[in-house]
């Protein structure tokens, strides 16, 4: 059976406002399944980088993965963005399309993870990738949305402050 991403619009455009940056983004979408559908409860970035290549930041992994230790039950969809920056640079091919590099590490996820989805957010569209070739429906939200979105981002915060990160800063350049 297909999957269903349920975006909530304000997390929509808080993934749309990151496409106007000049570097691209990454970070996970975390959600909890409900049978086809994966209603998504709240957005953590994990990498800033170049109009070529972003990486996960090693403070913000290790607050991530420590969240998924304590959290079973989540799971996530992997974004990143193409950025104005990067279509201007590249070209308009990658205004709608993951790349080649994009590509071929999803498929490679999916040898070690069956479940794993990816997200491509670029200024003209959203694409999901996955096994299953999973659909993505914005949502205005769902049922306790704001109350498990405030719930899973307290969390975040409060590990990453047991850790001793600071993950309130997060620098990029806006175009």
């Amino acid at each position: 059976m297909t999957r269903k991403v349920l975006l909530p619009r304000k997390i929509d455009r808080k993934l749309d406002n990151l496409t106007g940056l000049v570097e691209e983004i990454n970070g996970i979408l975390l959600y909890r399944r409900q049978g086809d559908y994966c209603p998504i409860e709240a957005l953590f970035m994990t990498g800033v980088g170049s109009m070529d290549h972003v990486q996960a930041q090693s403070d913000r992994m290790e607050v991530a993965n420590e969240f998924f230790s304590r959290n079973p039950d989540y799971q996530f969809v992997k974004f990143h963005t193409h950025s104005k920056g990067t279509i201007e640079r590249f070209g308009e091919y990658y205004a709608r399309h993951f790349s080649r590099g994009d590509i071929d590490g999803i498929k490679e996820q999916l040898q070690y993870n069956r479940n794993f989805m990816a997200m491509l957010v670029t200024p003209e569209i959203k694409l999901l990738s996955g096994i299953d070739n999973p659909k993505l429906v914005i949502v205005n939200d769902f049922s306790r949305y704001k109350s498990r979105s405030q719930a899973v981002n307290q969390s975040l915060k409060a590990i990453a402050e047991n850790l001793g990160y600071d993950i309130s800063k997060f620098q990029a350049t806006r175009r």
